[in-house]
């Protein structure tokens, strides 16, 4: 049998972001999870990052399955221009505390 078995309000992850520009114009882009729950969640958090050009760029930190820390971090390129925001889970692929909704896109929906 398959399922999702317990009693209660799940404690679903919450997902932060922080950016910091290097010299060369890469930017570190830095998601710390948390939640009601002491276990960290294996997953794959996209991020787009918005520069000062318009021009959208995504992020893909990975945790991993078995996450030993609650950060990972990526480094990427916006290509010109500087940090001008940022939007966590753009595509809806996760499960978090922001409704605990499910939003099916072109990829399926991973929960480890």
């Amino acid at each position: 049998m398959r399922g999702v078995f317990g009693k209660g309000k799940p404690a679903w992850p919450k997902f932060d972001v922080t950016t910091s520009q290097r010299a060369d114009g890469d930017v570190v882009v830095t998601v710390t999870q948390s939640s009601a729950a002491p276990a960290l969640h294996g997953c794959v958090v996209e991020v787009e990052v918005e520069s000062s050009t318009g021009a959208k760029t995504l992020a893909r930190v990975n945790f991993g399955l078995h996450p030993s820390s609650a950060s990972a971090s990526t480094v990427i390129s916006l290509g010109g221009g500087t940090v001008q925001g940022s939007t966590v889970d753009p595509n809806h692929l996760l499960i978090d505390d922001k409704g605990a909704t499910c939003h099916h896109g072109a990829r399926d929906i991973l929960i480890f």
